[in-house]
């Protein structure tokens, strides 16, 4: 699963350019992507006020993009979800929020914590 950025910028991998604490834009919530496995799934945590139940999380690189996602439980309700893709150039993650009680998605950004 290497990227193309990996080819070009061999001191990369997904994991340097994925792991870390994201925060997102215009709200407080944080997206904490801790391991990053070979097999395509991810170790996440993503607070907003409060930690969410994840129910999964992966990555994949597909057209020389790199995504993730991330679906979970929010006050016992399921069906939310985050599906971002990585902007090298930016240092962004960027995508849609899907809400799982209206069922509707609306775009979102992440930027990396420093």
């Amino acid at each position: 699963m290497k990227s193309d950025y990996i080819k070009i910028f061999p001191i990369f991998n997904e994991e340097s350019l994925l792991k870390g604490s994201w925060q997102r834009e215009d709200k407080a919530e944080e997206l904490k992507i801790t391991s990053i496995f070979d097999t395509g799934l991810l170790e996440v945590d993503y607070y907003v006020g409060k930690r969410v139940i994840i129910e999964k999380a992966g990555w994949t690189n597909s057209s020389n993009v790199l995504r993730i996602f991330v679906f979970f439980t929010q006050e016992e309700k399921t069906g939310y979800g985050l599906i971002l893709n990585y902007l090298p150039e930016k240092d962004l993650l960027v995508g849609v929020y899907i809400d799982g009680v209206t069922d509707t998605s609306f775009k979102v950004v992440f930027k990396r914590n420093k």
